[in-house]
């Protein structure tokens, strides 16, 4: 009984407290656009300074399907030293990391764009939208506004250069602290679809589609070629014994053939012992050639099977809709941020107040 009484003792008191902390609160109220003006102004100031955005968007799939006699053939295959690799599927978080690796991004930044009525790696259309203080920092700002690249060999820059297109690369993909709606490519993938879904914004609508567009170019191909590179080395081995073995026979024909015509029908016993050891050969290189054929097909094959399909489903293309600052609810949420200020503020201060009591 004892501890209900003291629960609704507890409780009046909680009321008690929070009504007489509402009250002061209400009679300081002309306080509270004070505590919004500089969260208004902030506001105001990014939509001043706010450059409009164009998002482009892009989907693709990957054939995942597996042809059923890939294991046997990798079995078959699987005496020359394991090149061949049992097919594991596809990994989708591979692919969407490599998206944003600078590996891949290099490749789109050193591609060819005419903006501007003016032809140039994308990298410097980039520098020339997007340089500022902000973007280098104030103490290199000076040094380098006005650098731009001059080459697209990139295992041949020097240090300056490989800042700067390293600083290009964190501004398109962010880092751990970047919030997802400032990154310009972000990339994500849905499970139940197992669609993928490249996204690029920038300043112009031409940058934001070619860059889109190369992007899932030279991401597809990238990881065609690495998902498929056992596989390729496989098939050029048995690619390059055929060629060999050919070779081989042909000449071996060829000195058979000489050695007939030379003698005219007649044969000395030696004559005779060479002849028969060419058409040996002649017959060994026959058998050897239908073996590694046959080894080739199957090499053919299994690297037709495990190449992944790339399918591209939605391409972007202009015009594409503007990303508008979005005024209206910024400045709900910096007048909610200033009240929220306000409270803490006066309610601090009371509480304070109260213990010197």
């Amino acid at each position: 009984m004892s501890n209900e009484q003291s629960s609704d003792v507890s409780i009046r008191e909680v009321l008690i407290k929070g009504k007489e902390y509402f009250h002061y609160l209400k009679k300081r109220w002309f306080w509270i656009p004070i505590f919004m003006i500089p969260f208004l102004a902030y506001t105001a100031w990014e939509y001043v300074n706010h450059s409009v955005q164009y998002q482009a968007s892009l989907s693709f799939m990957i054939n995942e399907e597996d042809s059923g006699g890939i294991g046997a053939i990798s079995q078959v295959l699987g005496q020359f030293g394991g090149m061949i690799g049992g097919s594991k599927g596809y990994n989708y978080e591979k692919i969407l990391e490599l998206a944003k690796s600078r590996k891949i991004v290099e490749r789109v930044l050193f591609d060819t764009i005419e903006m501007n009525n003016e032809s140039d790696f994308l990298a410097n259309h980039f520098l020339d939208m997007y340089v500022n203080e902000d973007f280098y920092g104030k103490n290199r700002f000076d040094e380098l506004k006005d650098f731009r690249f001059k080459r697209g060999d990139i295992s041949s820059f020097q240090e300056t250069e490989k800042s700067v297109l390293k600083t290009i690369h964190s501004k398109i993909i962010g880092n751990a602290n970047t919030s997802t709606k400032d990154r310009l490519l972000t990339v994500n993938y849905s499970d139940k679809t197992g669609i993928m879904k490249l996204y690029f914004q920038s300043n112009a609508q031409d940058m934001s589609v070619h860059f889109l567009n190369k992007e899932f170019e030279n991401l597809s191909e990238f990881y065609i070629e690495k998902m498929t590179e056992k596989q390729q080395e496989t098939f050029d081995v048995f690619k390059n014994k055929v060629d060999s073995v050919k070779f081989e026979l042909a000449q071996t024909e060829y000195a058979l053939a000489n050695l007939k015509d030379s003698n005219r029908k007649i044969y000395l016993k030696q004559d005779l012992l060479r002849q028969d050891q060419l058409q040996r050969k002649i017959q060994m290189n026959y058998v050897i050639l239908a073996e590694v054929v046959k080894n080739k097909e199957l090499a053919d094959y299994t690297l037709k099977n495990t190449t992944p399909f790339i399918q591209a489903i939605d391409l972007p293309m202009t015009p594409l809709k503007p990303i508008k600052y979005k005024l209206i609810q910024s400045a709900v949420a910096s007048a909610f941020v200033g009240g929220v200020f306000f409270v803490l503020f006066f309610g601090l201060k009371k509480f304070l107040k109260d213990l010197m009591i």
